[in-house]
């Protein structure tokens, strides 16, 4: 029994000093703070905005440090939109005071910005899946309701590989009315940025965003960002949920993400939060532009589960039913495959050309459509989906309802869910 337990309590010192629980933020000198989370370490600022001037991989840095550039360096929290609030001032580069610290959270509070009305704090926290989380926040400090958005910049060198996903097809690039686009490319549902030297102008884009995250290859370091995915109409004026710029110098590049435009009363706060990964990218997976073997690599390390991919199938399907609802040739165009097989009750089985123009300009329309015991199953990039479909219908005038029993076979196509085949079952 007494060698058991001296057994045991050896095993709990040996955890405590040599894994998880050990410290992990240490105060350095100069108002400086270290977070290390096994070979990642990410250094803060204190005296300076709480920036983050460091994020290391195996003792690689990941991002633009001071000798990039003087004052735009390392990662920081701006308020949006660009333009209302006359620079950020003591929220960017004032000092911000030790809220609370311990093994595992450091929280950090900037100065009461009474110009602007706000006061930030960033807390800082280490993950067992080797990332590391900072939770912003924004207080109005104002008499007066206020209207903002959270906006991290995080910049790194240029010379690298940028990469985001789309949120559907039309999701392409746009520019702002200062700056030209850089060029991009458009493959595997993702906007590719290779680093482009030629031109000699700063550069600018704004993409709605698809998945909620951004990645950086240089050097064989991948850097990656994960945050909400923040729909259309909750963007900043004249902003996005994702947006990349590239200075004039062509020395750094930034990557941006911002959070939902919010109202906030005198005293209220908003949050956004973000995590942040590095890895030392496997030697058989190429930074290249296209290459699906980084963007799934990003995928699972994000830890973008089947679960995610389930919830994406079924809202396509779900598009599609509504699509028969009110048929629509572009979004029907964009949910089928340009190989698409699609099998009637009757034994006619059409081409995605044929079952668009039968479905919007053809005699039959469902006029309401229920769905049933609807399951969903999925192996790698193929999905099957079944369920009981009733509908009431118009057919030349004529009206009634049928029943039927429906197999949808999708498969994943330029990082989208495609109709693949379709073949219904009258009952």
């Amino acid at each position: 029994m007494n060698s058991n337990r001296y057994f045991l309590c050896c095993l709990l010192i040996g955890l405590f000093h040599g894994g998880y629980a050990q410290d992990r933020i240490s105060k350095l000198e100069n108002n400086q703070f270290k977070l290390k989370v096994s070979d990642l370490e990410m250094e803060i600022d204190a005296n300076s905005g709480a920036k983050i001037t460091s994020f290391k991989i195996g003792g690689q840095e990941t991002i633009a440090g001071k000798e990039i550039h003087p004052f735009f360096y390392g990662s920081t929290l701006w308020l949006a939109p660009e333009g209302k609030w006359k620079g950020h001032g003591s929220l960017d580069r004032g000092v911000y005071m030790e809220k609370s610290k311990s093994s595992d959270v450091l929280s950090l509070v900037s100065e009461a910005d009474t110009e602007r009305g706000f006061q930030f704090t960033k807390k800082f926290m280490g993950n067992p899946d080797t990332s590391i989380t900072i939770k912003y926040s924004i207080k109005n400090i104002a008499e007066t309701s206020q209207e903002v958005a959270a906006w991290e910049v995080t910049r790194v060198p240029t010379g690298g590989l940028a990469f985001m996903p789309k949120r559907n097809e039309t999701d392409l690039p746009r520019p702002n009315n200062v700056y030209p686009l850089p060029t991009t490319q458009d493959k595997i549902g993702m906007i590719w940025y290779p680093y482009d030297s030629d031109t000699s102008s700063p550069q600018k884009l704004f993409m709605e965003g698809g998945a909620g995250w951004m990645a950086y290859v240089k050097d064989g370091i991948l850097f990656a960002k994960s945050f909400p995915v923040v729909s259309k109409d909750e963007f900043a004026p004249g902003e996005s949920n994702i947006e990349l710029y590239v200075n004039k110098e062509k020395t750094y590049a930034e990557l941006e993400n911002q959070g939902p435009y919010e109202n906030l009363e005198s005293g209220e706060s908003l949050t956004y939060e973000v995590k942040w990964y590095a890895r030392e990218l496997p030697s058989h997976i190429k930074a290249e532009v296209g290459n699906p073997d980084l963007r799934n690599y990003v995928e699972k390390m994000l830890k973008i589960t089947m679960a995610d991919k389930e919830k994406n199938l079924e809202e396509a399907t779900a598009l599609l039913i509504h699509a028969m609802l009110e048929p629509d040739a572009d979004v029907l165009g964009g949910l089928f495959s340009d190989q698409l097989s699609y099998g009637h009750s009757g034994g006619l089985i059409e081409n995605k050309e044929q079952i668009i123009y039968g479905l919007t300009q053809g005699p039959f329309h469902f006029e309401t459509i229920e769905i049933k015991d609807q399951t969903v199953q999925i192996l790698d990039d193929v999905g099957i989906v079944r369920h009981f479909l009733t509908t009431n219908y118009t057919n030349n005038g004529e009206t009634g309802t049928l029943k039927f029993g429906i197999l949808l076979v999708w498969r994943i196509e330029n990082g989208k869910w495609k109709l693949l085949a379709r073949q219904a079952a009258k009952l």
